[in-house]
């Protein structure tokens, strides 16, 4: 069976499911690569608007931390460098995304709701981004999508506290909307999608372009020397004690101690 499931719906609409619900919807390679290859497929058949959600309780724990290796080579792909592909996947779909939050979403599946060109969540669901929790540091052009949909302020609640927020502390920022309840969810996220889908194709492309450039342009402004001591300092990060510390404490469900070396 298929754990990303797209579903062709009317007016152009299409469902996509990530179907993992015993990892909690968690991304590893294979699934990194079966997500990136049916949105492609997905792509071509020239969608007018999808629909993102999560099987089961959970829309999306993010990248699966049983995949992250202490001392990686710099020169490999960093952890949400991988997650980014799943981010970008559905950035370059020809047409606006909607989120179904239908429950928790954690580290980069708050990165993935957010991402979306809108948002749904259930008034029970939390979001929560765990790098520092677990002693890794996050992208600048990850950092800044934050920013940009939700302001400085809630973003560094949200990464440097790594607690999970309530979908109603979110929605202030207008980056989201909170349905009427858990089961309204996808109702509402496809209602949206129906709206998008009924209006001129190519004015909601050409719109969707000129939004996503200017949030876009936070993360290219950066200068170079900036550029270059963020990676450095995620690399740090990656080849410290504290990430084995921060993994082996997830692992051990207990709270990690860290002693920042």
């Amino acid at each position: 069976m298929a754990t990303i499931l797209v579903t062709g719906l009317e007016q152009g609409v299409f469902q996509v499911t990530v179907c993992r619900p015993e990892a909690r919807n968690a991304f590893d390679g294979p699934l990194i690569e079966e997500w990136c290859a049916r949105l492609a497929e997905l792509a071509a058949r020239s969608p007018r608007a999808v629909v993102v959600t999560g099987a089961g309780d959970t829309f999306c724990a993010g990248y699966d931390v049983r995949e992250i290796a202490p001392d990686q080579d710099p020169d490999q792909p960093h952890p949400d460098s991988r997650f980014e592909r799943v981010v970008l996947a559905a950035a370059e779909l020809p047409c606006p995304t909607v989120a179904a939050v239908n429950g928790d979403a954690f580290g980069g599946g708050t990165d993935l709701a957010l991402s979306c060109d809108l948002c749904v969540a259930a008034p029970t669901a939390r979001f929560a981004m765990t790098p520092c929790r677990l002693g890794l540091v996050y992208s600048a052009g990850g950092a800044a999508r934050f920013v940009a949909r939700l302001g400085a302020p809630l973003a560094r609640k949200l990464f440097l506290t790594a607690m999970p927020l309530a979908a109603a502390e979110l929605e202030r920022s207008g980056a989201l909307e909170v349905a009427a309840s858990r089961d309204a969810v996808l109702p509402r996220a496809l209602e949206l999608a129906g709206r998008i889908a009924s209006n001129a194709p190519l004015a909601v492309r050409g719109t969707r372009a000129a939004i996503a450039a200017v949030e876009a342009a936070l993360a290219t402004a950066l200068p170079d020397e900036t550029r270059a001591r963020l990676r450095a300092l995620r690399n740090e990060a990656l080849r410290s004690d504290d990430l084995r510390e921060g993994l082996a404490a997830f692992h051990g469900k207990r709270p990690p101690k860290f002693e920042g070396r």
